[in-house]
């Protein structure tokens, strides 16, 4: 499964930092996917392991699963949706 790891900007290393740190010290099997100082996204089927570190990390807004990436057009967003298996059902956020 992928992670999106949304930063604070509260500073400008430690979010990163934080989440690589606490990915190691839980011995986390990821492979990490884009960082920026905006999002950490990584690839992992640590699911437990990732959900522990979610209790204890203060320098991430939220934990997200991250469903795919693609040009902003509505219908490039539809047309990868369908391809990636996301329906209807629940919501989803779409951010640029």
């Amino acid at each position: 499964m992928k992670y999106l790891f949304e930063l604070s900007k509260d500073h400008e290393s430690f979010p990163k930092a934080e989440v690589l740190a606490c990915l190691k010290a839980e011995q986390v099997d990821y492979t990490l996917i884009k960082s920026t100082n905006d999002v950490v996204i990584i690839e992992s089927n640590d699911d437990e392991k990732i959900k522990f570190i979610a209790d204890r990390i203060s320098s991430v807004f939220f934990i997200d699963n991250f469903l795919f990436s693609c040009e902003t057009a509505p219908e490039k967003i539809r047309k990868n949706a369908l391809e990636n298996n996301v329906f209807k059902k629940g919501s989803i956020a779409v951010k640029y």
